[in-house]
């Protein structure tokens, strides 16, 4: 699996490393300057930065799981409100191609 940065200003590799020691230590991370990120094939991801009034920001962004083939290319994805069995689904299609 592949964490991909929406925030690069804060998302150094130090700070996701301390994020991901929380989670599967086979969750890789990627981030990097805004212009290396790699740009977004998908319309359903998205990422917003909404800055307040005393300079702070926040990023609001989708929440999904892009499922990638063998060919690297998107193959599905599956977010935390899609319902269980649809889940299953996308993932038996990428298993049996």
């Amino acid at each position: 699996m592949l964490f991909v940065s929406v925030d690069p200003e804060r998302d150094t590799p130090s700070a996701l490393k301390a994020l991901l020691a929380s989670f599967d230590p086979n969750i890789a991370a990627l981030t990097g300057s805004a212009a290396e990120m790699p740009r977004r094939r998908s319309s359903s991801a998205r990422s917003t930065k909404e800055v307040s009034a005393d300079g702070e920001y926040s990023i609001d962004h989708s929440v999904k799981s892009y499922l990638v083939d063998q060919a690297a290319h998107v193959a599905g994805s599956i977010d935390p409100q899609m319902p269980e069995l649809d889940q299953h689904r996308v993932l038996t299609q990428l298993l049996v191609r």
